[in-house]
């Protein structure tokens, strides 16, 4: 149910991203409220790596969304480094951990994934 939130809501940011309604009202409400699902499932005990994952297949995989959805750039290297994927190149996507693509990167537009970087 958590995950599904935090999924929901990167779907709503994502698009709201997406279609150019960055700075908008809705878009920082929609930020407001992924930056809450996150949090409520950090509270449960959801590990980084997963919301990652979830985010990820909702459309928010680089640094940018990421940032936009409430991650910390320096806890996104941090999470890199810890999971042994070193620190790549700006506009990288992040690793889903979780799924049918698990230790691939997801690839933007196709729905699947890819181990190479």
């Amino acid at each position: 149910m958590l995950l599904g939130a935090v999924a929901a809501r990167g779907r709503v940011l994502a698009g709201l991203r997406r279609d150019g309604e960055e700075n908008s009202t809705a878009e920082l409400q929609a930020r407001v409220a992924v930056r809450q699902a996150v949090r409520d499932a950090w509270a449960e005990g959801i590990e980084h790596t997963v919301q990652l994952s979830v985010l990820a297949e909702a459309g928010l995989a680089d640094d940018a969304a990421l940032a936009a959805a409430g991650w910390e750039l320096v806890l996104l290297a941090a999470i890199d480094r810890s999971q042994g994927w070193g620190r790549l190149q700006e506009g990288r996507r992040h690793v889903t951990t979780v799924g049918p693509g698990a230790g691939c990167w997801p690839v933007p537009g196709s729905g699947g994934y890819t181990n190479h970087r």
